[in-house]
Order: C-alpha cells, then sequence, then structure tokens
C-alpha cells in the first residue's frame, strides 16, 4: 500500500522530514525505502508514520523546563523502518541497552575529611559542569550556568568545609533547609536538592531603567536590575520575585509620582471590596425578610384578610386589595387594574404612540365638508435641496435629518444618510384656492424614478379611498421625472403620442400627466443666460443675451409710467 500523507487527497496533517544532507545516510535512506521509483533529490521529504517515536525529537529540554518545537527533528543517524504493506518491509524496532555508567568515587563509609579529594573522582551529570582544578587552586567548584552566566556554585576547599552560592551570594545552609553531609551519598543528595532551587533572574533590564534609583536596585551580572530587598531564590509556586511583590520590576517601574497614584487606587479598590461585602451583607438579610414575608403570606387567605380589613374604608380596602393582587404576580407586564382602582386613582393607562397610530390608520375617514366639484383636482410633486444637518427629539428620542420614505419599504434606501433633498406632494382642486400637502420625504441626492411612480401610486390609492378624486399629476421635466412617466407608460414622441395612464381604483378614468410649462421658460431662461445665446434649430437665427440689455437700457429712458418692462432691474441682467 501506498503512503498518501501530504497528498491533495489526504487531509490529515503528517509532520514531514526533508532528506539529510548528508550523503550516505541519504543513500541508507534510498536502500531502506521499498519503492523503485522514487527518486532521491533535495526536495524530497518523508512523513513521520514511518519513523519509531523514540526517533523523532518534539522537546527542547533543559533540566526540568521542556519547550516544544515548531519543526520538530529526528535524532542524527536514525533510518525509516515503518512502512505500510507485507510485515517484512518494516523492520523490528529494538531497543537499546542502557550502559551503566559506572560512578568512580571511594566506598560510602570512607572518611569525610577527605572530601576534597573525593569530589575530584566523581562524575557529575548534566547540567553541572566540574569546573578543572589546578595546583594553585585552594577550592573545588561545581556550577550551574544560566544564559551564559554562572547562577549556581557549590565550592569545597582543602579543609573540606562546602559552601553554597548563587549568583555570586553565598547561601546559609539553613536558609535552604540543606544538613551538613556524612557521607559522599549525602553530599550528592544536597547538590542535587540546591539545583531544585528556583532562582529569580532579575527584573527587567538596566537598558530600559538604566535611571533607576541604586537606593532601590542594583544591576545583576547579567546586565538585568534587581532589587536590593530580593531574596534571589523562590519558594513558593511564583514564578519569579515580580509575581510576589518582593522583587525587581514592579518597584522600579513606579516612580514616586506614580506611587502615591497607585496607593489612591489600591485605597479605593479596597474600600469597594469592603463595601460589597457589605452590600452582598444586607441583600442577604433582605433575601431571608422576603422569605418570611411570602411564607406569612402564604399561610394567609382571602377570608382572613377580608376579616382584617373590615376597620377600613372602601377605598383604603381597595388599595392594599390592588397591593395584594401585584405582589401575586411574577411578571409586571401581566398586571391588570380593576376598576375601582381607575376610577379611584384616576389612574388611566395609555398605550405605547405607535399603538395608537395604528387604530389612527385603521379609522376610514372621509372629505364629507367638501362639495362634489371642489373634491376634484391634481396631485402635484416637486423636489427641493436641503442643507445637510441632524437634530434629536428628545421626547421620542427620533433623529431628524437622516433618509426618510416613512412606512414605504424602498429598496436600496438607507436610513443612516444624511439627507439633501425632499420630495414633497400636494393636492389642488380644480375648481378653488384649496390645496394640501399630504406627504414629504427625505433622500440622499434626488429619488429614483421608479420609487417616484411607486410613490405616486401610493397617493392616489390613498386619496380615492377618503373622497378625493385624482384627475392628473403635475410635475417638472427633470431626468428623474421622465424616467416616472415611462414607467407609468407615458410616451411624448409624435408617432405614439399617450398622455395619460388608466385609473388604479376606477379603470374607466384617466390621470393626466402634465408637465410644468413655468419651469420650461425658467429653464430656457437659464439656458440663454449661462450660454449668452441660444438657437432653437439650425435654420433659425441666434437669440443673444445682449439684445435684453439693449431693451433695458431703452426703456429705462422712459418715465415709470411708460415703461414696458418695469420690473426688470440690472440684478436680472447680470
Amino acid at each position: 500500500m501506498l503512503c498518501t500523507s501530504g497528498y491533495k487527497s489526504n487531509t490529515e496533517k503528517v509532520h514531514q522530514f526533508c532528506v539529510p544532507k548528508n550523503e550516505d545516510i541519504r543513500m541508507k535512506w534510498a536502500k531502506a525505502i521499498p519503492r523503485q521509483d522514487l527518486v532521491f533529490t533535495k526536495n524530497t521529504y518523508v512523513c513521520a508514520k514511518h519513523f519509531i517515536e523514540n526517533d523523532i525529537i518534539k522537546f527542547w529540554s533543559s533540566g526540568a523546563v521542556k519547550i516544544s518545537y515548531k519543526q520538530r527533528r529526528f535524532v542524527e543517524g536514525v533510518i525509516p523502518t515503518i512502512f505500510y504493506g507485507p510485515s517484512y518491509l518494516s523492520k523490528k524496532y529494538v531497543k537499546p541497552r542502557k550502559i551503566r555508567k559506572s560512578v568512580d568515587h571511594p566506598v560510602l563509609n570512607i572518611l569525610f575529611k577527605n572530601l576534597f579529594q573525593c569530589v575530584q573522582t566523581i562524575q557529575f551529570k548534566s547540567p553541572r559542569v566540574a569546573l578543572p582544578i589546578t595546583k594553585d587552586d585552594i577550592e573545588f567548584k561545581l556550577v550551574t550556568f544560566n544564559i551564559g552566566k554562572i547562577e549556581k556554585c557549590v565550592k569545597v576547599n582543602q579543609q573540606n568545609q562546602i559552601s553554597f552560592w548563587i549568583s555570586g551570594k553565598k547561601i546559609k545552609n539553613n536558609e535552604i533547609n540543606i544538613l551538613p553531609a556524612l557521607n559522599i551519598k549525602e553530599f550528592i543528595g544536597n547538590i542535587q536538592n540546591f539545583e531544585s532551587i528556583i532562582v529569580c533572574n532579575g527584573g527587567p533590564e538596566y537598558n530600559l531603567f538604566s535611571d533607576a534609583p541604586q537606593t532601590i536596585c542594583n544591576v545583576s551580572s547579567n546586565n538585568l536590575l534587581r532589587h536590593n530587598n530580593c531574596n534571589i531564590m523562590i519558594t513558593s509556586k511564583a514564578k519569579c520575585c515580580e509575581q510576589k511583590k518582593i522583587g525587581c520590576e514592579e518597584l522600579l517601574v513606579l516612580s514616586p509620582r506614580k506611587k502615591k497614584m497607585v496607593d489612591v487606587i489600591r485605597k479605593k479598590n479596597y474600600s469597594l471590596q469592603r463595601n460589597l461585602v457589605n452590600d452582598k451583607k444586607k441583600i442577604n438579610e433582605l433575601n431571608i425578610k422576603l422569605i418570611k414575608a411570602q411564607e406569612d403570606m402564604a399561610l394567609c387567605n382571602q377570608e382572613s384578610i377580608q376579616e382584617k380589613l373590615r376597620q377600613l374604608n372602601d377605598s383604603q380596602k381597595t388599595l392594599v386589595n390592588e397591593c395584594l393582587a401585584a405582589s401575586k404576580l411574577k411578571n409586571p407586564k401581566s398586571r391588570r387594574y380593576s376598576d375601582n382602582w381607575l376610577i379611584e386613582s384616576a389612574l388611566l393607562p395609555f398605550p405605547h404612540p405607535k399603538t395608537v397610530r395604528q387604530h389612527l390608520a385603521s379609522i376610514k375617514t372621509t372629505c364629507d365638508q367638501i362639495s362634489e366639484i371642489n373634491k376634484h383636482g391634481i396631485l402635484l410633486f416637486d423636489a427641493i435641496n436641503l442643507r445637510k444637518s441632524l437634530s434629536v427629539n428628545s421626547s421620542n428620542l427620533t433623529y431628524t435629518g437622516l433618509e426618510d420614505y416613512g412606512d414605504e419599504r424602498v429598496e436600496g434606501a438607507c436610513h443612516k444618510e444624511f439627507a439633501d433633498h425632499a420630495l414633497v406632494f400636494m393636492w389642488q382642486s380644480l375648481s378653488s384656492n384649496f390645496c394640501q400637502t399630504i406627504g414629504c420625504f427625505a433622500s440622499k441626492g434626488e429619488v429614483k424614478g421608479v420609487i417616484i411612480a411607486q410613490l405616486v401610486l401610493k397617493a392616489i390609492t390613498l386619496l380615492e379611498n377618503i373622497g378625493i378624486f385624482v384627475d392628473g399629476i403635475i410635475s417638472d421635466g427633470a431626468s428623474t421625472n421622465r424616467r416616472m412617466w415611462k414607467e407609468l407608460g407615458i410616451d411624448g414622441s409624435r408617432e405614439n403620442l399617450k398622455k395619460y395612464f388608466v385609473h388604479l381604483i376606477d379603470s374607466e378614468r384617466k390621470v393626466f400627466v402634465l408637465s410644468d410649462f413655468v419651469h420650461l421658460f425658467k429653464c430656457i431662461r437659464s439656458r440663454l443666460h449661462n450660454n449668452k445665446s441660444l438657437q432653437l434649430h439650425s435654420k433659425a437665427n441666434q437669440i443673444c443675451w445682449d439684445y435684453y440689455k439693449e431693451v433695458y437700457k431703452e426703456d429705462v429712458k422712459n418715465p415709470g409710467n411708460l415703461r414696458i418692462i418695469p420690473r426688470i432691474t440690472p440684478h436680472h441682467l447680470e
């Protein structure tokens, strides 16, 4: 069976090892792997399934410290031995025999007065290192390194005296709970106990806090700041003396000014914790009183309560009964007041404003006060520019100045944009001066023609429902309105002229679509003013803006009652 680790068809994630760079070992790998079509190159990889677990190095270890490798490694010189298929393809793993290392030291019951000569013959295990001793040396030193510096040291002098040192500082035996050794075995046990002690490496680097006062700290041998009162040894479960608040960094970082601020914060924190404990006690006391009151209320029935209320008047009885009824409800929203309580207390709960609007909208309104002739009219609408602004209505917590199409569901409308246009709808009677604004919508930019067509049809339907007749609509010739005409089926071409659409409610009626001709004059005037000339078609003569200036110059020479254009001023001609 072929191994598919690393293939796209196999989703299992398995670590891959690149073939070794040593050509001899690479040849051994090629012979061990039972594949004839495999060609070994620098880019060939073999997955971890073909190696024994003991051949793969997963952690970096130093004493009791273990750190996981991001990129796993294999033991130098190993060869893949596990392969899928018949059992003869895989070689059986034979666990290597452990070779005992003999410790060359005197018999344990020798006199301890020869310790200085005996320790020189002992083979110490890593990470302890025995420094070489010469004829001039008077002490034997067994050291442990950390970050390139001597962290721990055990010294034995020629007088067979043992001393323990940590970071260059001598430690007393009673501080580390080490008893004097009577033989070599106890001496080795004391060294192992001494190695298990956790050492504080210090606080932050000296380069980060070069202005730290010497009255508080000093610089250690590894260029780290250490507090003068640092214990060096850590006997608790804390990882360093900084977390125990007896060491380096916390006292070094805080300046006197910041320390005062920290003290104030700690006092406030203490007072808050004390208040919290007191509040919890009060809550527990109140809960006990509440439970007791609930038990007393459970024992009382309706008859016993009415007997106790006989001495009270009717209003007081009603008040007590309402309080008792409210206390039995778990949800305050399901509370209902009695008729007597509403009348006596003059309490009339009103519904939500949204509910009131829904009820008012459901009422069918009519225009009976308007005569039948005056009910016929035209629907006018136009867009106006607005200044961007935003205001808040504190009574109902609503915003004014954003896009708003009322209750209409308009696709693409965002109610978070500032509105700069307003589309206003107004109804005007044909036989009287009566007019009424029926709607106003805020939008960002001009409203699209499709949306205007929807709003026009909605306005016609609402007006017809209350008895108002819409016989036509009027708008200017803007591009959005022309799009609206097209959506309603209006065509202004000579070949397919159509100026009306069938009424929504009454199919026998027509709704005529009219363009605001006054707006056309305004467009012509603006075009002539901006371009200073206007030509209707290629064969016609041009109309120049200077003609109006000459007419004005000749007209101002006449008296006021004989002027042709008395309302024209120089401001109009500029």
